[in-house]
């Protein structure tokens, strides 16, 4: 099977992915190294690792390279780092609850595991509008955990806010998409 160049870069996604966790675990059990630099650093990998989802989409769709594997590998992907991210961040920040973590990560497979289904009975299974503003916002949420962490004592209560009010509607925008996927495919079968 010869890979395309959007499945190259979601393959590089996996791979930054585990990069990623290694620095989280790093950060983690290494004191030495939760500063301001490293913190922000983690913050910058995770964004770029990110911003791969959203260019090998789009470059899938506007060179009609739309593969199978793509499909599926694609999602995986996506939900490899974006719940390894927010477990990882709980060590990290007193902000970041274990119970936020797995509602995330409940969420996140719940939506493949329907997904899986859908796709398998032969209905396609894209992302809606609700579950890519959900994406956005975990994709805001990772790095700005990490700023915070990095800045927390200059950024003050305004910051503090701030970073809840993200979190509150991060998990409002997962938990709601996720719900919208389970009524609109029981609507489908």
């Amino acid at each position: 099977m010869k890979i395309n160049l959007p499945n190259k870069i979601t393959l590089l996604r996996l791979v930054l992915a585990f990069a990623l966790f290694a620095v989280y675990i790093a950060l983690d059990h290494v004191e030495a190294l939760r500063t301001p630099f490293w913190l922000v650093m983690t913050a910058t990998l995770f964004a770029f690792s990110a911003a791969t989802d959203f260019l090998d989409g789009y470059l899938a769709r506007r060179l009609k390279l739309i593969t199978g594997f793509g499909r599926v590998a694609d999602p995986f992907v996506d939900k490899v780092l974006i719940c390894g991210s927010f477990i990882l961040l709980v060590p990290l920040s007193k902000l970041m609850p274990a119970w936020y973590a797995l509602l995330i990560v409940v969420r996140e497979l719940g939506v493949t595991a329907l997904r899986s289904h859908m796709e398998g009975v032969g209905q396609a299974f894209g992302a809606k509008s609700w579950g890519k503003a959900k994406m956005l916002a975990q994709c805001i949420t990772v790095p700005a955990v990490l700023v915070y962490e990095a800045f927390k004592t200059d950024l003050g209560p305004a910051g503090y806010y701030a970073l809840l009010a993200l979190l509150g509607a991060t998990l409002f925008l997962t938990l709601v998409s996720g719900l919208l996927y389970f009524k609109e495919s029981r609507l489908d079968m």
